[in-house]
């Protein structure tokens, strides 16, 4: 492998790195969680088993 491609390789990587920080996975991950639409855990059937109690 040539000088030039190992360099560009490195690079490469080295962006790749520094988009995938620790900081910038926080700051995803906790805007994905806020984003997060959350189902209700009773499903119909059992909420109609429940109103008959």
């Amino acid at each position: 492998m040539s000088l030039a491609e190992r360099k560009d390789r490195y690079e490469h990587l080295m962006r790749a790195i520094r988009a995938a920080d620790l900081d910038a996975w926080r700051d995803n991950f906790l805007r994905d969680l806020r984003s997060f639409v959350s189902q209700p855990r009773v499903s119909k059937v059992e909420e109609a088993s429940l109103e008959r109690l």
